[in-house]
């Protein structure tokens, strides 16, 4: 990271110890389509952003994977998360940093503590990379059942990354049996000058990302 950084005149992220990174890996391809992916339940920083917090950076796909596009669904889901996370410590505020995806990925790799989110590959290689402390949702095992049964794996690692075995995670499988969904083909609502997810579905997950 040093050398490429180097060689490519880019600056590495300088953190405060209390400082934290999230990676949030919410976009039009991911939100209750792509059944590896959803939005981690908020449940999951309850115990695990340290007491101390003050600055927490979210790697987001807005500005990352999928920019300059904006999914009003994750905005709103982003804009929730921040609230949460100013309720459970009220000192701490949650900011999207700028940048590209370089600098997410440096960000999750030198973060002091760091947040993986669903079964994002991207967000795996660059927080088992990481220099701070790591947290993951549990993955999905191996068996050929695992995405339709939801059968979870929380491999060890080392002391310095957990794979945490209560997190939550929105995939569309557990969304179906939760009775929350919005449309499966998100390009064809965006192509017809229609909203993927209404108002109220946005408003149910949002509920279940704060109550599991």
């Amino acid at each position: 990271m040093e050398a490429w950084a180097a060689a490519h005149n880019r600056t590495l992220p300088s953190f405060d110890p209390r400082d934290a990174v999230i990676q949030l890996r919410c976009a039009e391809d991911t939100l209750l389509v792509h059944e590896l992916y959803g939005p981690t339940a908020f449940s999951m920083y309850d115990k695990h952003l340290p007491q101390d917090v003050r600055r927490v950076f979210a790697a987001y796909a807005h500005h990352g994977h999928n920019s300059p596009k904006v999914v009003q669904p994750c905005e709103r889901i982003v804009a929730a998360l921040k609230k949460y996370i100013k309720k459970i410590r009220p000192h701490a505020d949650l900011m999207v940093a700028g940048g590209d995806q370089w600098d997410d990925w440096a960000r999750m790799v030198y973060a002091p503590v760091v947040f993986r989110d669903s079964t994002s590959s991207w967000g795996l290689w660059s927080t088992l990379a990481g220099t701070g402390k790591g947290f993951a949702p549990p993955i999905f095992a191996t068996d050929k059942d695992a995405m339709t049964k939801l059968h979870f794996a929380t491999p060890h690692v080392d002391e310095s990354y957990t794979f945490v075995p209560d997190a939550k995670v929105l995939y569309p499988a557990v969304a179906k049996a939760a009775g929350l969904g919005c449309c499966t083909d998100p390009e064809a609502a965006r192509a017809e000058g229609r909203t993927c997810c209404s108002e109220q579905q946005v408003d149910a997950i949002i509920a279940w990302l704060e109550s599991n």
